[in-house]
C-alpha cells in the first residue's frame, strides 16, 4: 500500500522543523526520530521521500541541521541511491550559508560562526558523495561560477569546501610518455588527479622497468601520493618533462591542470628526456586532498610501437 501524498508532506515538514532546531555537530534525538519515520513510508516511495527532503534543505535554518540532512542524503546516495536528484538543493544550501562567511584581505579573517563552518563541512562532504558516483554531475557542477569563487574563497575555513574543491578541480585522461633519447614510449591512463606535479609522481611510480632511467619510486612519497598515509615528503623528476607549444618543446608547468596537457590523435602527450639541469622537485602539498570517495590512479596500458613513436615526435 503506497503512503499517502500528504503523509508524505506531513514527514516533511517535521523534519524541517526538527532541522531548525539542530545546533551543533551531534544529530540531536529530533532529528533523528523524524528522518527515522521514513522507515514507516512504503518502499516504492522512499525515493520520493528523500526528494523531498533534499528540497528542505536550502531553506533550513540551522546550517548544521542543513548539513545533517545533506549528510542523510549523501550516505543515500553511497548506499546506491541516484545522486542527480538530490544534489541541486546541496549545492543551494551551501552557497546560502558560504556567502555568510566574511573573508577579508587581512592577515586573518573575523572569526566565523562555529555552526556555519560546522554546517558547510557537512554540506561539503555530503556533496563530495553525490559528486564522486556521477560524472556528468561532476561536470555540471562544476560548471557552476559562483560555487567555484565561493570555495576559492572559503576554502581555507572549512574542510568541506577544501574536499569540494578538490574533487571539481580532479581530471582524468589517456597520456603517452614518450623518450626522445630512447626513440620509445608507453601509454598509461590516470585518473582523478589535480595538477601536474602530483601526476608527475604518480607516473614515476609506475615506470619502474618500463623507460630507460627509470627508478624504483620511494616509497613513502608513494603512500603519501596514494592519501595511504600523511607525512612532509618531496619528490623529485627524474627527467625533463616537456610538452609542445608552437611547435616547441617548453618545460611542463607542474602546478597546472592536468588538461594543460597537449594532445595529439586522441591522447595527450609528455615527452622526457635526460634531466639538462639540476632536478626539479616539488612537495607533497600537491598532493592533497586525496579523497577516499575519488582516489587518484595512474596505470600502464602498453608500450607505443615504434610508428606511434615516431608520428608522436615529428611534432618537433
Amino acid at each position: 500500500m503506497s503512503t499517502p501524498l500528504p503523509l508524505l508532506k506531513s514527514l516533511q515538514e517535521s523534519v524541517k522543523r526538527a532541522a531548525d532546531q539542530q545546533v551543533g555537530p551531534g544529530m540531536h534525538s529530533g532529528l533523528q526520530d523524524a528522518l527515522n519515520s521514513a522507515r514507516a513510508v512504503d518502499p516504492e516511495q522512499r525515493e520520493e521521500f528523500r526528494r523531498l527532503v533534499a528540497r528542505i534543505v536550502p531553506d533550513v535554518e540551522s546550517p548544521t541541521g542543513a548539513g545533517q540532512l545533506a549528510i542523510w542524503l549523501g550516505s543515500s546516495v553511497e548506499a546506491g541511491c541516484p545522486a542527480e536528484a538530490t544534489a541541486s538543493p546541496l549545492v543551494d544550501a551551501f552557497l546560502r550559508w558560504s556567502r555568510q562567511l566574511v573573508t577579508t584581505e587581512a592577515a586573518e579573517d573575523p572569526a566565523a560562526d562555529e555552526d556555519q563552518v560546522i554546517g558547510l563541512q557537512m554540506l561539503g562532504q555530503a556533496l563530495v558523495a553525490h559528486v564522486s558516483s556521477d560524472q556528468a554531475l561532476r561536470t555540471s557542477i562544476g560548471a557552476c561560477s559562483e560555487l567555484q569563487s565561493e570555495l576559492d574563497r572559503i576554502e581555507h575555513l572549512t574542510p568541506g569546501a577544501w574536499w569540494l574543491r578538490g574533487l571539481l578541480l580532479q581530471r582524468s585522461g589517456t597520456l603517452n610518455i614518450v623518450h626522445l633519447d630512447q626513440k620509445m614510449g608507453i601509454r598509461l591512463s590516470y585518473s582523478n588527479v589535480t595538477n601536474c606535479f602530483h601526476l608527475l609522481t604518480l607516473i614515476q611510480g609506475q615506470l619502474e622497468g618500463a623507460l630507460p632511467g627509470a627508478r624504483p619510486a620511494d616509497a613513502q612519497v608513494m603512500s603519501v601520493a596514494m592519501g595511504e598515509t600523511w607525512d612532509e615528503v618531496t619528490d623529485e623528476a627524474w627527467w625533463d618533462y616537456l610538452v609542445v607549444e608552437s611547435g616547441a618543446l617548453v618545460a611542463l608547468d607542474g602546478q597546472q591542470s592536468p588538461e594543460s596537457i597537449p594532445s595529439h590523435d586522441g591522447a595527450q602527450v609528455i615527452f622526457v628526456r635526460a634531466a639538462s639541469t639540476a632536478g626539479l622537485s616539488w612537495d607533497g602539498g600537491f598532493f592533497a586532498p586525496v579523497l577516499s570517495a575519488s582516489p587518484p590512479k595512474v596505470s600502464l596500458d602498453r608500450p607505443l610501437t615504434a610508428a606511434e613513436v615516431s608520428a608522436i615526435a615529428s611534432q618537433v
